[in-house]
């Protein structure tokens, strides 16, 4: 990783693991499982999550505003 993540949601983070093999992977940052599902299911961050004993993820998703990921950094020569 070129930077470290320090804000929720979804993030793409390129993975090198030979010259020929590069891909990049999403990274789910999350309170909890539940909100990290409902993060994936709106495409991004969905904001505050009130404190649930069993959260609704349709609920959250109804309620959420959704952000734009972050584009990924330009790759350097």
């Amino acid at each position: 990783m070129d930077r470290p993540i320090k804000m929720l949601g979804l993030h793409p983070v390129r993975v090198a693991l030979h010259p020929e093999v590069i891909v990049t992977v999403t990274a789910n940052v999350a309170k909890s499982a539940e909100e990290a599902e409902a993060q994936e299911k709106a495409g991004g961050y969905i904001g505050r999550v009130e404190e649930a004993e069993e959260p609704d993820v349709d609920a959250l998703l109804a309620a959420a505003e959704p952000v734009a990921p972050e584009a990924p950094a330009a790759e350097s020569a």
